[in-house]
This record gives structure tokens, C-alpha cells and sequence, in this order.
């Protein structure tokens, strides 16, 4: 029997708008800090949660395909009954996410540990 230490090392890309002066007020973001922490948390919230629809925290947001076209989500509706797509006004407002690379840049090694 061997024994292996593996290390994936991987790279995602995104482009995050925020807009500050529409952002919802449910979003728990600090007074403090700056947009670009928000930013940096989504982004790694988002790799965290690959193809979970709804961020806890966050709700539903809007994400772009690589054309700059919201991507339907199907949700939940009142009744329990599925609905797609999500309607607009249930997105989180003053977020946008567009993935330009996930899971596509990614580097392996490995060695033998015993």
C-alpha cells in the first residue's frame, strides 16, 4: 500500500459589480469596509458553493454566462412548486457575478509519503 500527498491547486476568475448606492439593505456588509472585501468574499463564496443557486448571506445573484446574459436559476415558488426562471425581483440587488474562468486552470502534485 502507498500513501499519497496530493495538492490541487486551482484558479478562478470572476468579475463582480457591486453598486454601492443599490446594494440591499439585507446584505450583512460591514460599515467599514470597502467594496472590493465584498468582492473578495464573494468570489470565494462562490467557488465554495459551485452550482448552489441561492448564498446563504446573499440570497439569489444575478450570475452572467460568459455573453453577459443572466443565467436562468429555477427556484421555489410559495406553493412548493418549482418555478423557472427566478423572477428579477427576487434577485439580491447591487450584485452582479461573471465567472470567467472556474475550475478550468488548475495545477496537481503529488508525492509519495510512505
Amino acid at each position: 500500500m502507498k500513501k499519497f500527498k496530493v495538492t490541487v491547486t486551482r484558479v478562478d476568475e470572476y468579475e463582480i459589480e457591486i453598486d454601492e448606492n443599490n446594494l440591499d439593505k439585507e446584505i450583512d456588509f460591514p460599515e467599514n469596509s470597502e467594496p472590493i472585501d465584498l468582492a473578495k468574499y464573494l468570489a470565494l463564496t462562490w467557488m465554495r458553493t459551485e452550482g448552489k443557486y441561492f448564498k446563504e448571506g446573499y440570497g439569489y445573484i444575478k450570475e452572467l454566462d460568459k455573453d453577459g446574459k443572466v443565467k436562468g436559476i429555477p427556484y421555489t415558488k410559495e406553493d412548493g412548486e418549482f418555478g423557472y426562471p427566478l423572477p428579477d425581483d427576487r434577485y439580491t440587488t447591487g450584485i452582479t457575478v461573471k465567472p470567467l474562468s472556474q475550475d478550468e486552470d488548475y495545477e496537481i502534485d503529488a508525492i509519495v509519503v510512505s
